[in-house]
C-alpha cells in the first residue's frame, strides 16, 4: 500500500489511513482514508471513490447547489465517470483517443457556469429525458467548444464507429 498522506482529491486531502476493508462480493479490498475537505469538516472515503473523481468533497459541494439528484447532475457525474473509472464499462473507448476533461469541469460549479442555460434551453425544446450531453468532435475532449446538448437521435449519428454510405438510384 502507497503512503497517500498529503495528496488531493477535489476538495479533499488525506490525512491518514483508515483501514482495510473486504468488499460486498468477498473479492478484493477498499482502501479507506481519512480525508480533510476544504470547508473543514472530515470524512473516510475509499481510495476508489477518491481517484475515479467520484467522490470530490465531503458532501459540501452536493449540499450547496442542490442538483445532486437532477439529470444535469447526472450528465456531469457520468462524464467524469466514462473518462475517469478505469473500471467503468465504456472507459476504453475513451482511453483508447486519450479523451480528457477540461481541467475547470472537475468541479460541478464550472461545469454548471458554462453549461446550463444551453441545457435548460435543449430541455425545454426536446424534453429533458431526451437531452444529452454530447462531445461535437467525437474524437475531441470534453470541454466548451466541443460540447452541446443533444438528443439520443443526433447523438447516435454522431457515433465515431457509425458507417456513411453513399447509394445511387438509377431510373
Amino acid at each position: 500500500m502507497l503512503d497517500r498522506i498529503g495528496e488531493k482529491y477535489g476538495k479533499l486531502t488525506i490525512i491518514s489511513f483508515s483501514e482495510k476493508r473486504r468488499n460486498k462480493v468477498g473479492l478484493g479490498c477498499h482502501y479507506l482514508w481519512n480525508c480533510s475537505c476544504e470547508c473543514g469538516k472530515k470524512t473516510i472515503v475509499s481510495f476508489a471513490n477518491l481517484s475515479s473523481g467520484h467522490t470530490t468533497s465531503c458532501g459540501c459541494i452536493v449540499e450547496k447547489h442542490g442538483m445532486h439528484k437532477t439529470r444535469f447532475y447526472s450528465s456531469w457525474h457520468s462524464m467524469k465517470t466514462r473518462v475517469l473509472n478505469k473500471n467503468h464499462i465504456h472507459h476504453k473507448y475513451y482511453a483508447r483517443t486519450n479523451v480528457k476533461i477540461f481541467d475547470e469541469w472537475m468541479s460541478f460549479e464550472n461545469f454548471y457556469r458554462d453549461m446550463y442555460k444551453s441545457f435548460l434551453a435543449h430541455s425545454l425544446k426536446y424534453g429533458e429525458k431526451n437531452t444529452t450531453l454530447d462531445r461535437i468532435n467525437t474524437y475531441g475532449n470534453y470541454e466548451p467548444s466541443n460540447c452541446r446538448w443533444a438528443t439520443y437521435k443526433v447523438q447516435a449519428n454522431n457515433r465515431s464507429n457509425n458507417k456513411i454510405r453513399t447509394v445511387s438510384f438509377e431510373c
